[in-house]
C-alpha cells in the first residue's frame, strides 16, 4: 500500500499537456521573485532580534534548493539555520511559549511539535537528504522524536499527540497532524533511516494512524474535520485538507486519488501543493496565486510569508512540465 513519496515532483506533467502558465515560465518567475523577498525579510527580522521560526527557515531553504541547487551557499545558509533551531529532542517547534488548544496550558518555547517536525521542516528535509545536502541523522533523530511522542486514542482510532509536551497528551486528535507524522515516518523508513530496533513499531503506528484517517473521513462533506472533537459536517478547510491528501499519496494512493478529486471539486483555485498531483487546475489557479504573491511587502512578517509563493510555484513548475533551467 505504501509507495515512495514524490516530494519534489517528477519532471513529467500530471496531465498530457504542459499548462500555458508553466510553459511560459510564469510559475517559475513567481517563485524566483518571492524567494529574495522571504530571504530578505528573515534577515531583517534576525537583525532586529525577532524570532524566525524553523518552519520559515525550512520554507526558504526548500525554495533555494529548488531554485539554485541543494549544495549552493544560498541553500546551505538556511539548512544550517534549520539545524540550529532543533529542540533538545531532535525535532522542531515554534520557539515560542504557546497554548495550542487554548485551554490555559502553555507549553514552553522549547516544546517539540509534531507538525513542525514532520511537515513544516520534514517536507524540506526529505529532498535535502535525497540530494546529499543534509545527513541521515537529522531525519533519524526527527523520526525518533515522533516515535517517542505520546499516542492518544480518539473516537475514530489512535493518533499521535500534538506535541511532545505532557500538556498536549489526552487532547483531541488533529487529523492533519496525524497525516503528517504518518507520512514522515513512512517516507524515512522507505529510505532505511528509521531508528535502530524500531522498524516494527514505526510501521505499526503508520498503519494504525492511516486507518484512523480512513475512519475520520466524512464522505458527506468530502474531507475531514480539523480535530476529533468537532461535530460531523465540520470541514477543516482547504489548507489543512491539502496536508492530509498530500500525505495520503504516500500512505494510500487509491484513497489519495479519490480525495484529491474531491478536494479540487470543493476548492478548485485555493490549492498550491496538490497542483503537483493534477496539473489540469494550474492555469485557472495562476491568477489567484499571482494576485496574492504580488501583494506588496509592507512588513518583514509579510515578507516572510512569501516563502509559500517561493516553494510551491517552483514545485508546480517542475511537476507540470516546466524546464529545470
Amino acid at each position: 500500500m505504501l509507495i515512495a513519496a514524490a516530494l519534489v515532483a517528477a519532471s513529467t506533467p500530471a496531465t498530457a499537456d504542459v499548462p500555458d502558465t508553466v510553459a511560459s515560465g510564469q510559475w517559475k518567475a513567481m517563485g524566483l521573485t518571492a524567494y529574495p523577498q522571504a530571504a530578505n525579510a528573515a534577515h531583517e527580522l534576525e537583525r532586529s532580534g525577532t524570532n524566525v521560526k524553523a518552519m520559515s527557515y525550512a520554507g526558504i531553504g526548500w525554495a533555494a534548493g529548488l531554485a539554485y541547487g541543494w549544495r549552493d551557499p544560498r541553500t546551505t545558509e538556511w539548512l544550517n539555520k534549520v539545524y540550529a533551531d532543533r529542540t533538545p529532542s531532535g525535532g522542531w517547534g515554534s520557539e515560542e511559549a504557546w497554548d495550542p488548544f487554548g485551554d490555559g496550558t502553555v507549553n514552553p518555547a522549547n516544546t517539540t511539535y509534531t507538525i513542525s517536525t514532520a511537515w513544516h521542516v520534514g517536507l524540506m528535509l526529505v529532498p535535502a537528504y535525497d540530494a546529499g545536502a543534509v545527513p541521515a541523522k537529522w531525519l533519524t533523530d526527527a523520526a525518533r522524536t515522533l516515535l517517542n511522542t505520546n499516542e492518544d486514542h480518539g473516537p475514530k482510532g489512535p493518533c499521535i499527540s500534538y506535541s511532545l509536551h505532557p500538556n498536549d497528551f489526552g487532547k483531541p486528535c488533529v487529523y492533519n497532524v496525524v497525516a503528517a507524522a504518518s507520512w514522515f515516518l513512512a517516507t524515512i523508513a522507505e529510505r532505511g533511516l528509521e531508528p535502530v530496533g524500531r522498524t516494527a513499531e514505526l510501521w505499526d503506528k503508520v498503519h494504525r494512524w492511516t486507518q484512523t484517517l480512513h475512519q475520520a473521513y466524512d464522505p458527506a462533506i468530502g474531507d475531514w474535520p480539523y480535530s476529533s472533537n468537532q461535530p460531523p459536517g465540520t470541514s477543516q478547510g482547504a489548507v489543512y485538507n491539502e496536508v492530509v491528501v498530500e500525505a495520503l499519496w504516500t500512505l494510500d494512493p487509491t484513497f489519495a486519488q479519490q480525495t484529491t478529486a474531491t478536494h479540487f471539486a470543493k476548492w478548485p483555485t485555493d490549492t498550491l501543493f496538490l497542483l503537483t498531483r493534477d496539473c489540469s487546475y494550474v492555469d485557472q489557479t495562476y491568477p489567484v496565486a499571482a494576485e496574492v504573491a504580488a501583494r506588496p511587502v509592507t512588513s518583514p512578517q509579510v515578507g516572510l510569508g512569501k516563502a509559500t509563493y517561493a516553494v510551491f510555484p517552483l514545485l508546480i513548475h517542475h511537476a507540470c512540465g516546466g524546464t529545470r533551467h
